[in-house]
């Protein structure tokens, strides 16, 4: 897919740059060295689906390094802080809702009709 669109592309457009970075970063992690993990995950990847040969020794290949990172990882999501997207508790009704949208709309009015 990403020889064809730098082959169809010119090289200073938009598509032909993308392809040749996307091409690059999938070349980067889809060697076999890297792809140890994912044969454990999905027992069902033959060699044709990778495009090279799997020998055992890739299959028992395990991460543990990996799964110490990803603990320390689950910590510090822990620790963060909340962020403004989460929702905050109020205790307005639904009517000072209501009101106090409606002042701020009307004060939004006459800023734009100033």
């Amino acid at each position: 897919m990403c020889t064809n669109a730098m082959k169809y592309n010119r090289i200073d457009t938009v598509y032909y740059k993308a392809s040749k970075k996307l091409l690059q970063a999938g070349l980067k992690i889809m060697v076999p060295e890297k792809l140890g993990w994912m044969l454990n995950l999905v027992p069902e990847i033959t060699s044709d689906d990778v495009g090279f040969e799997i020998t055992p020794e890739m299959r028992a290949h395990k991460h543990h390094d990996e799964h110490e990172d990803s603990d320390h990882v689950h910590e510090g999501k822990r620790r963060m802080p909340t962020t403004k997207f989460e929702a905050i508790p109020d205790d307005l009704t639904p009517e000072e809702i209501l009101s106090k949208s409606q002042i701020a709309a009307r004060q939004a009015r006459a800023k734009l009709c100033e």
